[in-house]
């Protein structure tokens, strides 16, 4: 009967141990992939290089503006950050409720269309680049007639500054 005891106290010990090694092995895990992601290549669709320069904090869904505001912040934040240019879905779209699948928009058409425009106006290809230096030859570049083309059928270009900020005058 004591050695019962004995086992159950020291069983329930181990329990209380392994708990609290789970639990740090968590946390450790979790900020690994923090970690990771932040230090991670950023894929991004051609016309969201535009869309990165005049958010303003303002989307289609709570999850939506978390998860554009996170990135911009990255993007605006950083003096050097990967990005891989992507001619489908990317890491903003993930949580934009117009989603449907990998590489399939509810506005797929809309939106390879104003990837198309922004490739065949900058010389853009499927690879990788630094974002900073990316927005710099566009701003470079870019004339009103060229944004006016790509963007004039958003939603966001005549709520938002996208025009004045990425428009060199």
């Amino acid at each position: 009967m004591m050695g019962g005891r004995v086992c159950v106290g020291l069983t329930a010990r181990i329990k209380k141990g392994l708990a609290e090694i789970l639990c740090v092995s968590s946390r450790v895990i979790i900020d690994r992939v923090m970690s990771e992601i932040m230090a991670s290549l950023i894929r991004l669709r051609p016309h969201h290089l535009l869309c990165t320069q005049g958010y303003e904090g303002r989307g289609y869904s709570k999850e939506f503006v978390a998860n554009m505001t996170a990135i911009t912040a990255r993007l605006r934040g950083e003096d050097k950050t990967s990005v891989q240019l992507v001619f489908s879905t990317d890491d903003i779209c993930d949580a934009c409720p117009q989603k449907l699948a990998e590489d399939l928009c509810a506005r797929n058409d809309k939106m390879k269309l104003l990837d198309g425009k922004v490739c065949d106006y900058f010389a853009l290809g499927e690879k990788q680049y630094i974002y900073q230096e990316l927005v710099s030859e566009i701003k470079a570049k870019m004339t009103a007639a060229m944004m006016d083309d790509i963007c004039g059928d958003c939603s966001w270009y005549s709520e938002s500054a996208c025009k004045d900020i990425i428009v060199c005058s």
